[in-house]
């Protein structure tokens, strides 16, 4: 047996040997070195796991444990005494409501999966990492702590932060009322679904760059922002009805979607990012290096300025009382969404050469589309454009999905590019004939009802007739 061990070992890795099922005494007294692996184990009940994990888990330093039956405390606790090494441990159970003593030199705790885990044991000196999820109350936290991720949505409040506290996570925590102190530290706070979450506490002091507050529906303001901020998401904060303090020399994004702001500073130099859609802002501030613009819903916002950034991307501004674009478009723009803007008639003449994805859905006034597209435009969606009479006469080469659903006064289509995968066409109660569609690499069926006057249909060198209608 110890020369078959020998020739078999150099073959296994650690994920074969946890699955040996050890029945024999030799395999059962057998001890391996884990250190540098990374393990996954299933602790299943059996006697053979037990025993293998008891003498292996000495030598282990990272170790994902899943349990899938209730482990009587006292197992698990002379195992737990023998990973002493131990410095990162993932433990995943449906079942169990306490853990036994940490391992001392501890640095990576996850718990996240234990689903009736109501309280945690006390935490070493050496931990790093924490992330829980169920729990009820939480231990003192160990100076040594830089990230705390909690999604518990009873726990009601947290213990004092470590001061070199760098990351905290208290996503969904729904009963909790207020934050402790937040340590100078702190670069990191996502307090999003946080729906009791009255107030935040001073930030000014704190190294933040990055805060998401987003659906914490108590929210009424935001403190003053430290000048460190280089992100802030509060979007869904129905009753903000006004911006902090924002550092224009480091903010890069901003999302404040969904909510109450009727203004936005004059000026955001070094923003990168806006997003503020359903919200009442009526203008919009110099935003001179904004890649990525969203005021989709901006019932109040009439129109754009005629030179939009230089240097934009992606444009949203759908469901907006827009009558038209700017002129020119900036020339590196990617995508263009302008869907549901009821009193949008027209598009610019010419759209900048690199657009590939273009949404004018739902724009019921739009009559017309620029005579020539983009040539690298991969998607083309004009559904419900119900005054929309004509597409351009040449499609270009690369779309591969185009939808004119819904467009009731469209007649004719012209040639499909042989690239195109998605075509809806439903619902164009005048379009009289269909091009051809035979070379098209369609993913899924043409829906034809509602294309009452549709009397022929393309396939190759041959017509279906339809007679008096689809």
């Amino acid at each position: 047996m110890d020369e078959i061990v020998r020739l078999c070992l150099p073959y296994l890795t650690p994920q074969d040997m946890c699955m040996v099922r050890c029945t024999c005494s030799e395999l059962q007294d057998m001890k391996v070195s884990w250190h540098g692996h990374s393990i996954d184990f299933k602790l299943d009940g059996s006697v053979s796991a037990t025993s293998w994990l008891h003498k292996n888990i000495e030598s282990m330093h990272t170790l994902n444990l899943t349990m899938s039956t209730t482990m009587p405390r006292k197992t698990l606790q002379d195992v737990m005494e023998r990973g002493r090494n131990l410095t990162h441990l993932t433990i995943n159970s449906k079942d169990s409501q306490e853990l036994p003593a940490l391992p001392p030199k501890l640095q990576q705790l996850d718990v996240r999966k234990c689903s009736k885990l109501r309280t945690l044991p006390a935490l070493p000196p050496t931990l790093r990492w924490l992330h829980c999820g169920a729990v009820e109350e939480l231990p003192k936290l160990p100076e040594s702590l830089i990230e705390l991720r909690i999604g518990c949505s009873s726990v009601e409040q947290l213990p004092a932060l470590p001061e070199g506290l760098q990351r905290l996570t208290t996503y969904e925590c729904c009963a909790l009322t207020e934050l402790p102190e937040l340590p100078k530290s702190l670069a990191f706070l996502d307090c999003s679904y946080c729906v009791s979450l009255a107030a935040l506490p001073p930030l000014a002091h704190t190294g933040i760059t990055q805060l998401v507050c987003s659906d914490c529906w108590l929210l009424e303001a935001l403190p003053d922002m430290p000048d460190s901020l280089e992100e802030l998401e509060a979007y869904s904060l129905p009753q903000l009805i006004r911006l902090p303090r924002l550092p224009e020399d480091t903010l890069k994004k901003l999302c404040i979607s969904n909510t109450a702001i009727c203004y936005l500073p004059d000026s955001l130099p070094l923003l990168e990012a806006l997003s503020c859609g359903d919200t009442r802002i009526p203008r919009l501030p110099a935003l001179p290096s904004c890649r990525v613009l969203y005021i989709n819903g901006c019932v109040q916002l009439q129109q754009l300025p005629e030179q939009l950034p230089a240097g934009l991307t992606r444009l949203g501004c759908s469901n907006s009382p827009l009558q038209r674009l700017p002129a020119q478009l900036p020339a590196g723009l990617e995508t263009l969404d302008c869907s549901e803007c009821s009193v949008l008639q027209q598009l610019p003449a010419q759209l900048p050469a690199g657009v590939t994805y273009l949404d004018c859905s739902g724009c019921s006034a739009l009559q017309r589309l620029p005579a020539q597209l983009p040539a690298g435009l991969e998607t083309l969606n004009c559904s419900g454009c119900s005054a929309l009479q004509s597409l351009p006469a040449q499609l270009p080469p690369k779309l591969q999905r185009l939808a004119v659903n819904s467009c009731t006064a469209l007649q004719q289509l012209p040639e499909l590019p042989a690239t195109l995968c998605m075509f809806d066409v439903y619902g164009c109660s005048r379009l009289q004939q269909l091009p051809d569609i035979s070379k098209c690499p369609l993913v899924h069926d043409v829906e034809l009802s509602g294309c009452d006057a549709l009397k022929k249909v393309r396939l190759g060198g041959f017509s279906l007739l339809l007679g008096s209608g689809a």
